[in-house]
């Protein structure tokens, strides 16, 4: 009787592990898990901002390509642990030649990550500088971030002399890359701090709830936690040793791939559904709005509710304001000094109602009252903020 036969038994995949002198799988850990993070935080940044708005708009734009430049950072740091980054430079398999080119790669990504990343928030606090000279500050933010990415890329570009600026490893005429990157670190930190100093400068003399002031300004100073690891980068890269140069840019790759993504999360988490009803029912519709130097405020109703005020001249003919919101009604105010409105709100309820202004009861009856509002526009000369 023929025995049955024997399975041949599989080998196990083999498969690398995190050790002590082997750091590559660990570099391709933090890379992937902190990309899938920032790219479910981009992707919820947008789809947030479509559902309150129904628009893309410029902020979108650089969201998205910042995305994709940090995709780029961290497709490139993974190929270079594949060729080796984390291993010691005398094991076999490292690919000093293609590990280079993967790393040149990544750091004109990341210069060009960490400027899109903070486009975003620039370009919305632009629309909440309502005072040109609040404007200008925030232009001034957005137009060094620019300057530095230029100067980044021009430098990373051409780090090393031609025709192989990526042999930074091995070629002998390079720039002082120490002395770059901190220079580049400093100035990023900088920006940062502006960034989160920016919304408090615009917020801190509008009158709304405090809670939601408070926290309007604690979801743009989230970008604080990049901070830190931009100092720990510029450690690791001080501890740079030439003797085992594949090993030990371990720990500055990996820093770089958190802050590229780290960035991106901090971007996006001001615009967060719950701080983005904050600012709507605050910034976007406060009871009192500053505009072109006049402070419009609204009154209570008969009814108790607070009427709502929109400037005429933030109204687009669709009868939306500068954010995307449609307007109830609009008030028309005069040159006068201290004038005082006072008028009706209403709105057609059961149907289109009487557009055509025809003098009926039965029309009349179908114009439901819903709040009576006195709007005083107060005319105040534009101060020195």
């Amino acid at each position: 009787m023929a025995s049955a036969p024997t399975a041949t038994p599989i080998a196990p995949i083999p498969s690398e592990i995190i050790t002590s002198d082997n750091q590559s799988p660990l570099v391709s850990l933090v890379t992937w898990v902190t990309m899938t993070i920032a790219i479910l935080a981009a992707i919820t940044k947008i789809a947030t901002k479509w559902a309150i708005k129904r628009q893309e708009e410029l902020d979108d734009a650089y969201m998205a390509a910042a995305l994709l430049a940090t995709i780029a950072v961290d497709v490139a740091i993974s190929e270079a642990a594949n060729f080796g980054l984390g291993k010691h430079t005398t094991t076999d398999g490292v690919d000093i030649e293609n590990l280079q080119k993967s790393l040149y790669v990544g750091e004109l990504f990341y210069v060009v990550s960490i400027c899109l990343s903070k486009m975003p928030i620039l370009q919305f606090l632009i629309s909440l500088a309502r005072r040109e000279r609040r404007l200008r500050s925030v232009q001034v933010v957005m137009a060094a971030n620019i300057t530095i990415m230029v100067i980044g890329i021009f430098c990373v570009a051409f780090q090393c002399s031609l025709p192989k600026p990526w042999e930074v490893l091995i070629a002998t005429q390079c720039i002082d890359r120490p002395a770059f990157w901190d220079f580049y670190g400093a100035m990023d930190i900088l920006i940062d701090l502006a960034i989160v100093f920016l919304p408090i400068y615009l917020l801190h003399d509008l009158q709304m709830q405090r809670t939601k002031k408070i926290s309007a300004m604690a979801a743009f100073s989230v970008r604080l936690i990049t901070v830190p690891l931009v100092i720990l980068r510029l450690v690791f890269l001080s501890l740079y040793t030439t003797s085992d140069q594949t090993f030990s840019l371990a720990n500055t790759v990996i820093v770089t791939s958190a802050h590229a993504n780290v960035s991106i999360i901090a971007a996006c988490i001001p615009f967060f559904r719950p701080v983005m009803d904050a600012m709507q029912s605050g910034v976007m519709n406060p009871d009192v709005r500053m505009l072109n130097g006049n402070t419009i405020r609204s009154g209570g109703g008969m009814d108790g509710t607070k009427g709502k005020a929109y400037g005429l001249q933030h109204l687009d003919s669709s009868g939306r304001d500068m954010y995307g919101y449609s307007a109830k009604s609009s008030c028309v105010a005069g040159p006068k000094r201290n004038s005082t409105l006072k008028g009706a709100i209403t709105s057609v309820g059961g149907g289109k109602g009487d557009t055509q202004g025809r003098d009926s009861s039965e029309s009349r009856q179908k114009m439901i009252i819903r709040a009576e509002t006195t709007i005083q526009v107060l005319e105040e000369h534009r101060d020195s903020f």
